[in-house]
């Protein structure tokens, strides 16, 4: 399982989706459970409390465990702002099937990249976002950090690709 954190706008999504080209590319059977994707369908129920977004983490990180056991890779983007929710998915995972991604960008650069408009939205849709209006545990468990206000998506993906040894 591949487990992307980090802030909204950091990147997670972005880099997924290539990294899903790359491996398409290889014959390499994936699944990208994106945490947008998610909240509007099997997580519609939840807000985004900081009880809900364990309970959104928790979900998630049974699903991804499903699909690993089917044989799929799970890609997992979801931002994930709290290190106990991270800590429950790792342990799910036997030691060498998880590896936690943190895609480390910093909060000036996600607002000013804000491609959902969740910094600048007026109507404040979404009052708690992670990192402005409620904590986000930086991890310092992961496997892999990439900064993408230093590196492109490409280089991201080069980087993930060489840490999995494809």
């Amino acid at each position: 399982c591949l487990w992307f954190t980090g802030l909204p706008a950091s990147g997670k999504s972005s880099i997924a989706s290539q990294l899903g080209r790359s491996l398409d590319k290889m014959g390499v059977k994936y699944y990208i459970l994106d945490g947008d994707n998610l909240r509007s369908t099997v997580n519609k129920d939840l807000g985004f409390k900081q009880e809900d977004r364990i309970e959104n983490n928790r979900r998630i990180a049974h699903i991804a465990k499903m699909f690993l056991d089917s044989g799929v890779l799970p890609i997992v983007t979801t931002i994930s702002p709290n290190n106990t929710s991270r800590t429950f998915a790792r342990s799910l995972f036997e030691k060498d099937k998880f590896s936690l991604i943190y895609v480390d960008t910093p909060l000036e650069v996600c607002i000013r990249r804000d491609p959902k408009n969740l910094y600048s939205d007026k109507l404040k849709h979404v009052k708690n976002i992670s990192g402005l209006h409620s904590n986000y545990d930086i991890p310092n468990d992961y496997e892999l950090k990439l900064n993408t206000n230093e590196l492109s998506i490409k280089q991201s993906v080069n980087r993930i690709l060489k840490y999995l040894e494809f």
